[in-house]
């Protein structure tokens, strides 16, 4: 018997609002939803919607958008004129209408990690795969992993946050979440400062192991996403002053 077969037995994943930010990923867009939605439908997922953000592609990403929405009911394809990865996730967690809420990515998502989460869904507020536990594999490239590693540092030691990673696959409580959203104001490190501010706030976060792969290059060379990370963490730092939260 399957790993998702033996899942479905025990609970009946349902009532998520999958959201998925994309930029120029005429590539692999089409494979990747369709592949995600098969896994879906393979783990007998119900009342679920995937909001696909588009943030400001210049590509054929647009028009595939259009026919993977017609092709799907599930689908709901947001706009964005201009590429704002901050604005596709605020847009996307918005307009989410399920008690659940899960931030995958179109060249990563994991059907483990829904499984599991899904199971420990009453007993946190959010849920994030970090690719910084021992156990976790990361099998992206050196510079991507060195970068993940900096921020995680950057973070635990000028914002006091407990965790070990801030940016990667997440389920989340919507009720709240929103509340959260509504006070950040960064972009490119927009859930780092949702997890920070989630803490502080005394909500339960837990994380889970995973196993990542790159199975297409960065959308954005490494040294420009670097200076735009360390402005924000700046700008970050004006909001947030340093301090660890009042509850375990």
């Amino acid at each position: 018997m399957t790993e998702e077969k033996r899942h479905n037995k025990h609970s009946q994943i349902r009532n998520i609002s999958f959201v998925i930010p994309i930029f120029n990923e005429e590539e692999i867009l089409s494979t990747s939803i369709s592949r995600l939605l098969q896994s879906l439908k393979d783990l007998q997922v119900k009342d679920f919607e995937l909001f696909l953000v588009n943030n400001g592609s210049t590509d054929r990403t647009p028009e595939i958008l259009r026919r993977l929405e017609n092709k799907y009911p599930e689908i709901k394809t947001l706009q964005l004129p201009e590429a704002n990865f901050g604005q596709a996730i605020r847009l996307g967690l918005e307009v989410s209408r399920h008690e659940f809420v899960v931030l995958f990515n179109v060249d990563w998502w994991d059907m483990k990690f829904l499984t599991s989460a899904y199971e420990l869904r009453r007993s946190a507020d959010i849920i994030i795969a970090s690719k910084r536990l021992q156990s976790s594999k990361d099998q992206r490239p050196l510079l991507r992993r060195i970068g993940t590693t900096l921020l995680a540092l950057t973070i635990q030691i000028f914002f006091s946050y407990k965790g070990s990673d801030t940016h990667g696959l997440k389920f989340m409580v919507r009720n709240e979440i929103i509340p959260l959203l509504k006070e950040c104001r960064t972009d490119e490190i927009i859930e780092t400062e949702m997890l920070i501010r989630a803490q502080r706030k005394g909500l339960r976060i837990k994380e889970l192991t995973c196993q990542v792969r790159e199975i297409r290059p960065s959308r954005m060379p490494f040294l420009t996403r670097s200076l735009k990370v360390i402005r924000e963490v700046l700008l970050l730092s004006r909001f947030l002053s340093p301090r660890i939260s009042s509850r375990e």
